[in-house]
């Protein structure tokens, strides 16, 4: 199968390219040489991963889950910690980090925002 997908050499279309519909060149790869996604979610929600664990985290707090990540400076609520930390670091600037688990009932992912001194 050929689509439009940069990183993947294609060994049938290698040194081919093809026009787009103003007639600009357009190369196309080969998902042949993709890395598959062997790792489904069984409750069919459509989602595949390349590593067991990712999966693993999908089911645990993703897949069919109420966001369980709360900003502690505003009432917004993630599915993942590192969402929560980019929203921090965008929305909420020189504040340190950290998320609230609202199922667990604790602090999660404190990461503070000093420099270290050498």
């Amino acid at each position: 199968m050929h689509v439009k997908l940069a990183g993947y050499k294609c060994c049938l279309l290698e040194d081919k390219n093809f026009l787009n519909e103003v007639g600009e060149p357009v190369r196309y790869e080969c998902l042949d040489n993709a890395p598959t996604k062997k790792f489904v979610c069984p409750n069919l929600c459509g989602s595949s991963f390349s590593h067991n664990y990712s999966l693993t985290r999908h089911l645990k707090y993703e897949c069919g889950q109420e966001p369980r990540f709360k900003c502690p400076y505003c009432d917004l609520h993630y599915k993942r910690t590192s969402n929560v930390t980019q929203h921090i670091r965008t929305r909420h600037v020189n504040c340190t980090t950290y998320a609230i688990d609202i199922i667990d009932n604790k602090i999660v992912g404190i990461h503070f925002t000093e420099k270290k001194k050498y």
